[in-house]
């Protein structure tokens, strides 16, 4: 091997590790159980150390506390959503006071029936969904709290 060749490696090297350094993992890379995910975690643990686990934990108690305030971001754009909503509505009574129209046949109201009954499924479909998300927020909220622990644990031990 000549020299260009070892110093080219030697530098590709420097900055492999310069870059596990320093570089931050950007997503959670431990498991509940506390164990590392993939080749890049264990690269950037053992590159970084200490500083590794202590960002590790920043993260999962950023996304802790997301997931905490889930409800009340939901709640917030449903009042926003229904603000709309009532804006709306009131705008459509108006304008129907001031041009009223003429008597609907058969077939427009029984359109608006199939539009009521339509809007009923729809809204039973959500609160499914809405059980079934919650259902899923819980579980993330428990596995994160677990791989907190995990990861305090870890901290102990530098």
């Amino acid at each position: 091997m000549n020299l260009k060749m070892l110093v080219a490696l030697v530098g590709i090297n420097l900055c492999l590790v310069g870059y596990l350094a320093f570089s931050g993992p950007y997503e959670i890379r431990v498991t509940p159980q506390g164990e590392l995910i993939g080749f890049g975690g264990k690269l950037k643990e053992l590159a970084q150390g200490r500083e590794f686990w202590v960002k590790q934990l920043q993260l999962v108690e950023r996304e802790i506390r997301w997931e905490r305030t889930q409800p009340q971001r939901q709640a917030e754009l449903l009042n926003g959503l229904n603000e709309i909503n009532a804006e709306v509505e009131y705008q459509i009574a108006s304008y129907r006071n001031d041009y009223p129209g003429e008597v609907m046949s058969q077939a427009e109201l029984l359109r608006e029936q199939a539009n009521s009954l339509s809007q009923q499924a729809n809204h039973l479909e959500r609160e499914q969904i809405n059980s079934e998300l919650e259902r899923y927020r819980l579980v993330r909220i428990q596995e994160l709290v677990r791989t907190q622990s995990a990861i305090k644990q870890r901290l102990v031990g530098f």
